[in-house]
């Protein structure tokens, strides 16, 4: 919940990333083109505002902002938006929604669902697949779980 007061940001980010893309796509013609770049402009932190911020409508703008196929030296766009999804789902197993507005908090979700300590580290570039690994509480000991994420 202490990510909560970075709110605003988190939405300037995710206007900034949807301009950003839709001058791609004029630049483009109307068509998403793949776009490869050595610095870091938009996958890190639409990452971030996935993996963070709880604006139920923010994350899933974040999400579909990375599956714009971008390429930011090592960091593949579609890569962060399979693992933002998959932490999401995990994250939110259980909670209900109504019209795309969380219905019920955070202060609801149980310590059983949330995670802790993401590593990612990235298969071989013909494999796409990376492996992620993070902490969960259960009962009352820590699982570490890992597992693959095909992109």
């Amino acid at each position: 919940m202490v990510w909560d007061e970075l709110l605003p940001e988190w939405s300037e980010i995710v206007s900034f990333a949807e301009e950003f893309v839709a001058c791609a796509e004029k630049a483009g013609k109307g068509k998403r083109q793949k776009v490869f770049s050595l610095d870091i402009a938009l996958i890190v932190p639409l990452y971030f505002v996935a993996g963070k911020c709880r604006d139920a409508r923010l994350r899933p703008k974040a999400i579909e902002l990375l599956r714009s196929e971008r390429q930011e030296g090592v960091t593949n766009s579609l890569m962060a938006a399979r693992v933002a999804e998959r932490l999401v789902r995990i994250k939110e197993e259980g909670l209900l929604y109504r019209d795309k507005v969380e219905y019920r908090g955070a202060g609801f979700v149980t310590r059983e669902r949330r995670i802790s300590g993401v590593e990612i580290k990235l298969g071989l570039e013909e494999e796409r697949k990376a492996w992620l690994r993070f902490s969960k509480i259960g009962g009352r000991e820590v699982i570490l779980v890992e597992e693959w994420v095909a992109w």
